[in-house]
């Protein structure tokens, strides 16, 4: 029969004087300390971010590490409790609160926000990174690429790029690749052939291209309804594209809209998942919680974003609009910047975010 027997520590058993507890002890409240710091900071302060995607070329490209201000529009307390490296912890959701911030977001304003068409805790969803082009009770539209607010042209911001149409003045003449990417210009189209080709580029490389000798003109790149994505663009059926857009109003707190079969479908999926109503229709009739209705009144506000790179990227144009207790802050600084291609730093990018 075996029998159990404790071990002997007595020659194992270690002894720390004073000065040694006394110096771990520090330690480990310095550490403890910092780490709250810490939290407390990327809550309540600023969150750093990469960017993986180039919808925000060029005032943001891949690789671009950046700051963003929670101050500006006021922190979100936390809605969910979620442990390093797994999820949120189940049942634990908060009702959140915005605390007070230096200022309401505005138009031209670059932002981070968790992307709405995802289900689950709001916090726990994809931040994506756009710009505020319309704010809750503006009317916005798009024309031949030409983004209109409250019947003003929005001038294209001068980090943005887009696709252009670059005319020769005669068949034969074209311009190389090599030629267009020392103007300051992205990926060109179509190069190849004479008379014509398409090129992304900013606002003001586009005017450095229309002032080589062997350019006729250039106008920005439309595209058509035959040639419209696959994806369906917000409203579904309304359309639209992603260069021309139907006016609409952003919706604001406090409108009253009218709903029907035919206006439902800009509003159906805003009073589902942001406002928690269910939404049927029966005999040609909308019905809010099962009571037959008319008219809808807006309980929050929200905001119209596009990206920079306005042929590349998947924003409002797409699903809709950003709700104001999904935005997380405002894009402030370029602090780091890595070129995975060259594997260097780009010291170029650090700066402010405009």
């Amino acid at each position: 029969m075996k029998s159990l027997m404790s071990p002997d520590t007595s020659s194992s058993t270690v002894s720390l004087d004073g000065s040694t507890a006394s110096t771990l002890r520090v330690w480990r409240t310095a550490l403890l300390y910092a780490l709250a710091i810490a939290i407390g900071l990327n809550l309540f302060v600023a969150r750093p971010f990469v960017v993986p995607t180039p919808s925000m070329a060029r005032t943001v490209i891949p690789g671009d590490y950046i700051l963003v201000s929670k101050l500006h529009y006021g922190p979100r307390t936390p809605m969910t409790v979620r442990l390093p490296f797994t999820g949120p912890i189940a049942d634990l959701h908060f009702p959140s609160v915005r605390l007070p911030g230096f200022t309401a977001p505005n138009r031209g304003d670059v932002v981070v926000f968790n992307l709405p068409t995802e289900s689950g805790p709001i916090d726990q969803r994809t931040p994506y990174l756009k710009r505020i082009v319309a704010l809750p009770g503006d009317t916005l539209s798009i024309r031949d690429k030409q983004v209109y607010v409250n019947g003003m042209a929005e001038s294209l911001p001068a980090t943005a790029q887009q696709r252009w149409r670059v005319e020769m003045a005669g068949t034969q003449l074209w311009v190389s690749p090599d030629e267009l990417r020392s103007l300051g210009a992205g990926t060109a189209y179509g190069t190849h052939r004479s008379g014509s080709f398409e090129v992304s580029a900013t606002r003001d490389v586009a005017a450095r291209i229309a002032d080589l000798p062997e350019v006729e003109s250039v106008h920005p790149s439309v595209v058509a309804q035959e040639r419209r994505a696959s994806v369906s663009l917000f409203p579904e059926g309304s359309g639209n594209t992603t260069d021309r857009f139907r006016p609409m109003r952003i919706p604001k707190a406090g409108d009253e809209i009218w709903l029907s079969p035919r206006t439902l479908p800009m509003y159906r999926d805003l009073i589902e998942r942001h406002e928690g109503r269910e939404v049927t229709v029966r005999d040609g009739t909308v019905h809010i919680n099962g009571t037959p209705t008319q008219r809808y009144t807006i309980e929050r506000d929200y905001y119209f974003t596009l990206g920079d790179n306005r042929d590349n990227s998947f924003d409002s144009r797409f699903w809709g609009f950003v709700p104001e207790d999904h935005m997380i802050g405002k894009a402030v600084w370029t602090f780091f910047s890595w070129d995975p291609e060259q594997e260097a730093m780009r010291p170029d990018r650090f700066g402010p975010l405009r």
